[in-house]
Order: C-alpha cells, then sequence, then structure tokens
C-alpha cells in the first residue's frame, strides 16, 4: 500500500554520553523529508506462488479446525457423567 502522507516528519535526536540531545535549528527540532516518490516503489505483487497454494491450504486448515472442534467435543462429551 502506499504511503498515507507524502511528507514525513521526524524529530531530530542524539545520544551523547548515555544521555538524548534534541537538535534545535532556527528554533525547530524537526525534519521534513520528501516521501511523494515511495508510493511508486512499493512492491504490491505477491511472491511465490501464493495463488497456487491457497485453496489446499485453506483446505488444510478448515479440516484441522473441524478435527480440533470433533475432538473438543468428543473430550466434553466422554467427560461428562
Amino acid at each position: 500500500t502506499a504511503p498515507v502522507a507524502t511528507t514525513l516528519y521526524y524529530a531530530v535526536t542524539s545520544t551523547v554520553d548515555g544521555l538524548e540531545v534534541v537538535w534545535v535549528v532556527d528554533g525547530q527540532n524537526m525534519v521534513s523529508v520528501d516521501a511523494s516518490s515511495a508510493a511508486g516503489a512499493v512492491d504490491t505483487d505477491p511472491m511465490g506462488s501464493t495463488k497456487l497454494l491457497v485453496l489446499p491450504v485453506s483446505a488444510i486448515m478448515t479440516l484441522l479446525g473441524a478435527a480440533a472442534v470433533a475432538i473438543s467435543v468428543t473430550e466434553t462429551r466422554r467427560r461428562s457423567p
């Protein structure tokens, strides 16, 4: 997905002798970064063989879920008097 904002703001800090120091230049301690080109650099295409494996993995997960429910119901019935 593309970034929400095209300009990002960062507070500029540095660590000196274990203490965080805020950098202030012209009364401001923020830096703006033009991120408008970042939207075009985002890779939205899936990697690998995702489309091929969706149905088999979904079927396996459904079977595992059904088996878990069946085992739980069986154990509950076995324990009840």
